[in-house]
């Protein structure tokens, strides 16, 4: 069987002792470590070559193995990290940067610390709003804003979307970076409606 390239998209790493609190709608996006690591090491005993989302364009049709994590929590950075460095492996960080340096989310520091170790960061919009609820103008501020706030801390470039609302964002978003789209509502929003903002 030809091998083919795999793209997996998480929130964040909880220890086996915390498991118990993640609500039932969050738990598929969380990992206990011990589940972080046999992704890991799977992918490495695969031989496949993890690839940060920006590069994938240039990497359809190769077996690759990318990873990305949504919403910028602390566990990025004490967890996921240390896991992929030690592998020499890389992964898309998409952050909320209104929630940076925020409680139970990363720093810019730590942010920078990552960007330099070759992970790549982006913004997962500046609030988190729903795409669906937003007007043309909105959309505009969510993706423009928080690209100028990445860029103004020496991070991220490009904008993206999810959900529906999505066909919208190429048309709206027309600045400089590259657009990356899923239409798969998170299981986590009420009722499977609506979806959250994207972006390198």
């Amino acid at each position: 069987m030809r091998r083919r390239a795999a793209v997996f998209c998480l929130h964040d790493i909880v220890r086996d002792e915390h498991l118990a609190d993640v609500a039932a709608t969050h738990r598929p996006y969380a990992l206990a470590p011990a589940e972080f690591r046999a992704h890991l090491m799977a992918a490495h005993a695969a031989s496949l070559r993890t690839v940060v989302v920006g590069q994938i364009p240039q990497e359809l049709g190769d077996p690759f193995f990318s990873l990305t994590f949504d919403d910028g929590c602390l566990s990025d950075y004490t967890e996921a990290f240390p896991a992929l460095r030690e592998l020499g492996m890389r992964a898309t960080f998409f952050v909320v940067p209104t929630l940076v340096g925020a409680p139970g989310h990363v720093s810019w520091a730590q942010l920078r610390e990552m960007a330099a170790a070759g992970m790549e960061i982006g913004s997962h919009s500046l609030t988190h709003p729903f795409l669906h609820q937003l007007d043309a103008a909105g959309l505009r501020h969510e993706f423009g804003q928080s690209r100028a706030i990445l860029a103004a801390s020496r991070l991220g470039a490009a904008g993206a979307g999810r959900g529906p609302g999505r066909s919208r964002i190429p048309r709206l978003l027309q600045q400089p970076g590259r657009l990356v789209a899923s239409g798969r509502p998170p299981a986590r929003h009420p009722a499977g409606r609506g979806a959250a903002g994207y972006g390198l």
